[in-house]
């Protein structure tokens, strides 16, 4: 029955992230070295600066520039006048990407075959759950892609393998 039942491990690795602040916001200058070696930045117009009718579950990978793939909300960011600075900050602290959860787990098996040799069978699930991070959105509103998701990563791994010590 010990040999059934008894030795079973389970252990795992749980990493949760909460997104990251959304930026740098860039625009488009007419001078060839940026301002003073910098980017600038985008004119922000009053209002909710994400797309309220943004969901996760809508996400569409086949079609990057999907209407339901837009993040940001492009109509509150616009272009300042030729040789102005914009008036937006690099980064906006409630504008995050996306957050991070991954669970690592692990279940394995140990056995004594004999007094000195000993059998370890481990399963190994990496991101057990198969959640997907989204990203890859552009902040440069002279790109085509501006305010987009236009990537998706995380896939479940798993791997077993075996283990002899003598």
């Amino acid at each position: 029955m010990n040999a059934v039942l008894g030795g079973w491990t389970l252990s795992g690795i749980l990493n949760y992230y909460s997104g990251t602040p959304l930026g740098p916001f860039t625009a488009p200058t007419p001078l060839s070295g940026g301002w003073n070696g910098g980017n600038n930045r985008p004119n922000v117009a009053a209002g909710d600066l994400l797309n309220p009718g943004f969901s996760t579950s809508q996400f569409e990978l086949s079609n990057v520039s999907s209407v339901k793939d837009t993040y940001l909300n492009k109509a509150a960011f616009y272009a300042p006048a030729t040789l102005a600075l914009g008036t937006s900050a690099k980064r906006y602290s409630n504008i995050r990407s996306f957050p991070t959860r991954n669970e690592d787990l692990a279940l394995a098996k140990n056995n004594k075959l004999t007094e000195k040799v000993r059998l370890q069978v481990r399963a190994e699930f990496l991101n057990a759950f198969n959640r997907h991070t989204l990203g890859g959105i552009s902040t440069s509103i002279s790109s085509a892609n501006f305010g987009q998701v236009t990537s998706v990563s995380g896939n479940r791994q798993m791997q077993v393998s075996a283990r002899v010590d003598f």
